[in-house]
């Protein structure tokens, strides 16, 4: 899955042991992750990819004493995490995360915009170049007028580019979109998150507990997904109270993550 960085549409891999397209309903959510032979010389070559791990809303791959991916997918969530340490140079890491969900908007006629926003949380270890060597993290939200078919290893879902592939992602950034839709007409929304380490470097890409999607309907319209999810629309900034909340559980997750069996 070595990105293609001129190609905003492309992260092309190295094999496609699991099925890189996932979707067609209008509500999914698929995961993947993968670790490869650092400088493979042929991006097609099924002998770089040392193991892959697809799933439905969570699935890792490696040990995080070595070479490590994990992924995670909610209607509205996606997480990604990749690693790699000085032990295993030889290798490299991605996870990559999806959901797509339908939805329709009432009470007015024709044609209008509604607002979308991601809040995407996480950090890189390193310059979080696209294409590496070292750490990245890359996001991208599509809309369509059918159900989303995504290609992992394309990174496409068909419809069009609401938000287009943003990367380096570092820290705290909220990405928005004003969406045209038809009254009473569905559309659908398929967001995509990835993390990767590569280019025989070691690193790290933390954004496992990462992207949140949220969507309010205009004044006096109201809005239904096909799931029956509810997506709040998402705040730039913290409240004080939540980051408290942040900081009380921090040192749980911690211990959760470091606790894996090395052979997970």
């Amino acid at each position: 899955m070595k990105k293609l960085s001129a190609l905003i549409l492309a992260i092309a891999a190295c094999s496609a042991h699991a099925s890189p397209v996932v979707g067609g309903t209008p509500s999914f959510t698929a995961v993947r992750t993968q670790l490869e032979l650092a400088g493979c010389p042929a991006e097609s070559d099924p002998a770089c990819v040392v193991g892959t791990g697809p799933g439905a809303s969570f699935t890792e791959i490696g040990s995080p004493s070595g070479a490590y991916a994990e992924a995670r997918a909610g209607l509205g969530v996606n997480g990604a995490y990749a690693s790699v340490d000085s032990s295993r140079l030889d290798l490299e890491a991605y996870a990559e995360s999806i959901w797509a969900d339908a939805f329709v908007i009432r009470g007015g006629t024709g044609s209008a915009t509604v607002h979308v926003s991601v809040r995407v949380d996480g950090w890189l270890d390193g310059a979080g170049q696209p294409g590496g060597p070292g750490s990245n993290a890359f996001y991208a939200l599509f809309i369509g007028d059918a159900p989303m078919f995504c290609e992992f290893d394309a990174l496409s879902c068909g419809g069009r580019l609401a938000i287009p592939l943003t990367e380096p992602l570092s820290g705290t950034q909220v990405l928005g979109a004003d969406i045209p839709f038809t009254y009473d007409q569905p559309f659908y929304v398929a967001s995509y998150l990835g993390a990767e380490v590569v280019g025989g470097a070691a690193g790290v890409a933390d954004f496992f507990h990462s992207a949140h999607f949220g969507i309010s309907a205009p004044t006096g319209a109201t809005l239904t997904a096909e799931s029956g999810t509810l997506y709040p629309a998402v705040v730039s900034v913290p409240e004080p109270a939540a980051v408290w909340l942040l900081l009380l559980g921090l040192p749980g997750a911690v211990w959760v993550r470091f606790s894996r069996p090395a052979d997970q």
